[in-house]
């Protein structure tokens, strides 16, 4: 994935580059995290089957 952090960021917050990614990462796998568990309550889970 595309990183969309830029310098400035880090340079506003005074931390390197590298760690707002990893931070941002982080996010992005809360949010992946919430929004599974999030549809699986409206859609309910469906069983894994093996073709």
């Amino acid at each position: 994935m595309k990183c969309f952090c830029d310098n400035s960021i880090a340079g506003i917050l005074s931390i390197n580059r590298n760690t707002i990614n990893a931070y941002f990462n982080e996010f992005r796998v809360k949010i992946l995290e919430n929004s599974i568990k999030e549809h699986s309550k409206e859609f309910g889970v469906l069983e894994d089957k093996v073709f």
